[in-house]
């Protein structure tokens, strides 16, 4: 009996996990309503944007739980989707793609964030090493892109990556832009002068789409969508969502890196 203890241990440990990668109550997974599931940085900012500026929502109309993602590629986050945790999630490509190949039971409905990985470098250095988060091939593929066969890929925990910049473990790490604001070092746009990067995309349980709640849901994204292109809108609930105050340097950046909110193409 002692042996099997661990295990037992371990297991339930994991089960637990799994569940709290989503930050809301456990009486609210069984609610009636919708859950979605965002990241805690750019991708999640015009679901925060909906929930909280009091305009779009209200509790009554709309019931929508918002969980955070702490890292959508985690194997305990995909498990998540899989238990019927969620409704819909503003997952990274690669996640979403995995996602759907293993369960049918989900859709892409496309980019909704553009451009919202920054490059931050240490000044005066020539990069050979870049920490990307974890099983994000399109993170891998920008470094390859931008600095070349001389400089290489380092996937390791999102969580780790100011860490490992700090202590110069890299020479520069791709990270989302809200988060970018923190470190200091110099900004590389991923998007450059070529084409967009998809950085987010919304995903769907099929069956939720002929719920009434995902078509008011939907009018709301489209609707903050267009909101947070005015950089005083924008400016304002970044206050909001992250309680830092922006100035015209934060919104130059923003600008500059080419970060875009944008609405999915909805398939029938």
């Amino acid at each position: 009996m002692k042996s099997g203890a661990p295990l037992f241990i371990i297991l339930s440990l994991a089960i637990a996990a799994g569940t709290g990668f989503l930050m809301g109550k456990s009486r609210e997974l069984i609610a009636p309503g919708m859950r979605i599931a965002v990241p805690d940085d750019a991708g999640g900012l015009p679901v925060h944007y909906i929930l909280h500026e009091g305009k779009f929502l209200n509790a009554g109309a709309l019931p929508v739980s918002e969980y955070m993602l702490k890292d959508c590629c985690a194997v305990l986050s995909e498990w998540a989707f899989s238990a019927d945790a969620v409704d819909m999630a503003v997952m990274c490509p690669d996640a979403a793609a995995r996602l759907v190949e293993k369960d049918p039971r989900f859709e892409i409905l496309g980019p909704c964030v553009l451009n919202s990985d920054a490059i931050v470098i240490h000044p005066g250095r020539v990069p050979k090493k870049i920490g990307i988060a974890q099983k994000r091939s399109y993170q891998e593929k920008l470094v390859s892109e931008i600095f070349g066969p001389g400089c290489s890929a380092a996937p390791m925990l999102p969580a780790a990556l100011p860490y490992a910049y700090e202590k110069g473990a890299v020479d520069g790490i791709v990270i989302d832009v809200l988060k970018s604001a923190f470190i200091d070092g110099e900004r590389v746009s991923t998007g450059g002068g070529g084409a967009d990067v998809i950085t987010y995309v919304l995903v769907v349980r099929k069956s939720f789409k002929a719920n009434p709640l995902f078509g008011a849901f939907m009018e709301a994204y489209l609707r903050a969508v267009v909101e947070l292109c005015d950089m005083a809108v924008l400016a304002r609930e970044v206050g909001a969502y992250k309680s830092v105050r922006w100035t015209d340097r934060e919104i130059g950046e923003w600008e500059n890196l080419r970060v875009k909110f944008v609405f999915p193409q909805i398939r029938d």
